[in-house]
């Protein structure tokens, strides 16, 4: 009887020559048949490769498609088709869970790399079936490691020797000197009794039964409790432990924010949701020292870095399908007539020239105003129809903060009404194995222009402090308003056969005796606020500026404080920033320092090597992909391609100015060179408008402080300007 062959497909790599694949078949040896990695191009004919297994007659790559969206597929001649993470063939159990080890140190090492520079621990996760599995005991009670465990360190000692060339020195360091250390350990729950008497490393773990009650036997609690203990240790880099297995889905006794991958070595059942599993890892992460990395630390590299990897036992496309009808049937439940703040909190919209706006509690407010003054939501924040008709005919109002973010916006509230849809990330996205700069980068005119542009500086600001006062007591006095709270007190009971529909309608809480009373001219505040250190940590000034600045507001204006504590400091604060960064341009002075940017950041914020659908391949970019984040930037980088440009670059998050209002990080470096000039050096910031008056207070000082910063530096060698289009930076240049 002929063997079923065996493939796996781990992705597709992209070049500047014909993509290739990298397939795992087995292949003939002295000692039977193994299996092993291959980097196959089209035309390969896999019965040959095997050395003449018959398996693999027929055989011969015909098509490797990596234009999918969602995953990329390799064809062959006799029909059959595999696509990125499938296995087809004679896999046994342990060979799927191998791959799925690998998978997971892969993606771990992958964001490691990154994040070890941002002081960020990186955990994985595996659930897996049984404790036997990853840890066994001898007669002795004697602990040896289970299959998984040995699968986990064999595959771990093979990717480390095939990535440590490629690591840099500090990250390779860190690694090599937990070469000797136990990187991965267990979290199961005790055996109480066998365990008696033992130490924390003799401890004997059994499989975790929650209806368990028997003598001897601890529930998931007492597991929960020993992870709660050495929380703070294992986030910390200090601990080699980075990979934890468990047998129970650690459902809410643990809220780890630093999960990067989930890997779920286990079969799904009724106990265990996918849901409750992936739920560890959609937490913001913590850096070692415990702050929070959120969007105000990260800034542009928020989304990249809080990002979760599943590793699935089955195929992306059932585990996704899964997963998405497991979530539906969760939240089928919740009523989705109704205007939700979490809804919109915390969402983050971009416009057309990438900037971004995050959706904060003054945010949200000023949507629902909005709904409220467009009839979108009754008095009991239920969606009416005019707002169905809306969404429906495309005529949606917009408010004043949110029309630079029409689209995402519309699509935002859109959701709000729409069937639920989940988005999964597809892991089997175009892989570029090792993405790094090309040739370009090590060119004599790319390496010039970089070694003027990345010194570091700093700066000193004078100003007139009164003038500045002066002009935030103004600008409050004009501009500060204050969403009022409210509070709404309601009375009702509950007679018999009433439904819970019934219960939440008005007409029926008013049938029930129902009395209401609104309040919304003052709200008693009982948390205590520290308003002007709130607003000096806000603002970067001293406490006593701030006072001054209070002191003078015109008292119907501060007395707005007390309606509503927290916007009034965060509405202040903004409006005083503003100010604070037109009142800087002309008094800041930047100067050179010894230290200078490295080349490292052209890879350090690669994360992985998938690229997605904004992604497109170049020539004279220091990378043969280019990923870009709006229209806009798209069409200009086309027409770099096509202009008279040497090289270019679009510089990575890690290059950036320091200015008194945050830093800065320019869009673009390019060589220029025709006959009007020769090599000419340009540091260009698009955006879809250069009319200064469209540009915001903050916005308009960083781009005055990177001209100061450039001129520091660089002098007239380099230019630093900003452009909606290739023409504007031609037009710029050929100026007299």
């Amino acid at each position: 009887m002929l063997r079923e062959s065996y493939l796996y497909l781990e992705g597709v790599e992209i070049s500047k020559s014909d993509p290739v694949a990298r397939i795992e078949m087995e292949v003939k040896s002295s000692v039977g048949t193994r299996k092993v990695m291959k980097t196959l191009k089209q035309g390969a004919n896999l019965y040959e490769i095997s050395d003449g297994l018959e398996q693999y007659k027929g055989y011969v790559i015909s098509e490797i498609d990596a234009r999918n969206q969602e995953y990329d597929k390799v064809s062959f001649t006799n029909g059959v088709e595999i696509i990125t993470g499938q296995v087809i063939g004679n896999a046994e159990e342990n060979y799927m869970a191998r791959i799925q080890i690998r998978e997971t140190i892969k993606s771990h090492f992958e964001k490691e790399r990154v994040y070890y520079k941002k002081g960020i621990k990186v955990l994985s996760l595996f659930f897996i079936d049984e404790v036997a599995k990853y840890k066994v005991y001898d007669e002795n009670k004697q602990a040896h490691n289970g299959e998984y465990a040995k699968i986990f360190e064999e595959e771990y000692n093979n990717i480390y020797n095939e990535y440590c060339n490629f690591l840099d020195e500090d990250y390779k360091k860190y690694l090599d000197n937990l070469r000797d250390k136990k990187v991965h350990s267990g979290y199961f729950s005790v055996d109480k009794k066998a365990s008696k008497g033992l130490s924390d490393d003799e401890l004997v773990y059994i499989d975790s039964k929650i209806d368990d009650k028997k003598e001897g036997t601890s529930s998931d609690e007492d597991a929960y409790d020993l992870i709660m203990k050495d929380k703070e240790r294992l986030l910390s880099l200090e601990e080699p432990v980075r990979f934890i297995f468990s047998h129970s889905a650690l459902r809410e006794g643990w809220d780890n924010p630093n999960i990067f991958q989930i890997c779920t070595l286990k079969k799904s059942n009724s106990e265990i949701s996918k849901r409750q599993e992936i739920g560890r890892g959609l937490r913001i992460c913590v850096n070692n020292s415990g702050d929070r990395m959120d969007y105000s630390t990260l800034e542009d590299d928020f989304f990249g870095i809080n990002n979760l990897t599943v590793i699935a036992g089955e195929s992306y496309e059932l585990f996704a399908k899964a997963l998405q009808k497991e979530i539906s049937e969760n939240l089928s439940r919740i009523s989705y007539t109704t205007f939700s703040f979490d809804h919109f909190k915390n969402k983050a919209l971009k416009n057309l020239e990438g900037v971004t706006k995050v959706i904060d509690d003054i945010a949200t407010s000023q949507i629902m105003l909005s709904f409220k003054e467009m009839n979108y939501i009754t008095e009991n924040l239920e969606i009416t129809q005019t707002l169905k008709d809306a969404i429906k005919n495309s005529t949606l109002a917009i408010p004043e903060s949110f029309k630079e973010f029409r689209e995402e916006y519309t699509n935002l509230v859109g959701n709000l009404y729409a069937d639920l849809k989940i988005p999964i990330e597809n892991l089997g996205k175009t892989n570029i194995r090792q993405l790094k700069p090309n040739d370009n980068f090590n060119k004599q005119e790319f390496q010039d222009l970089w070694n003027k542009i990345n010194i570091k500086t700093i700066y000193e600001v004078d100003f007139n402090s009164q003038e500045l006062i002066n002009k935030a007591v103004e600008k409050l006095n004009s501009h500060l308003q204050i969403t009022k709270m409210k509070v709404r007190i309601s009375q009702g009971s509950q007679n018999e056969g009433m439904t819970v529909d019934q219960l939440k309608s008005e007409s029926a809480m008013k049938s029930t005796g129902t009395t209401t009373e609104v309040y919304d001219d003052f709200v008693p505040v009982t948390t205590k606020y520290d308003l002007i250190g709130s607003i000096a940590k806000d603002t970067g000034l001293t406490r006593h500026t701030i006072v001054e600045i209070l002191s003078k507001m015109e008292p119907k204006v501060f007395a707005l404080y007390k309606y509503n504590p927290e916007e009034f400091i965060r509405s202040a604060s903004n409006l005083i920033n503003e100010e604070k960064a037109t009142t800087i341009i002309d008094g800041i002075t930047y100067n050179k320092t010894e230290d200078r940017f490295d080349n490292e950041i052209f890879t350090i914020n690669n994360v992985d090597g998938r690229i997605g659908d904004n992604a497109f391949e170049v020539k004279k970019h220091i990378y043969d992909f280019l990923v870009t984040d709006s229209k806009n930037e798209e069409k200009f980088a086309r027409d770099l391609e096509n202009g008279e440009v040497t090289v270019y670059a679009k510089l990575p998050n890690g290059f950036k100015i320091p200015t008194p209002v945050g830093n800065y990080n320019p869009d673009w470096a390019i060589v220029l060179d025709n006959k009007e000039f020769k090599y000419v050096y340009f540091i260009a910031e698009t955006k879809g408008s250069m009319s200064t008056t469209e540009l915001r207070g903050v916005e308009k000082a960083k781009i005055e402080c990177a001209r100061k910063h450039f001129q520091a530096i660089c002098k007239d060698n380099v230019k630093y300007g900003v452009v909606d289009s290739y023409q504007s930076l031609i037009d710029i240049l050929t100026k007299v």
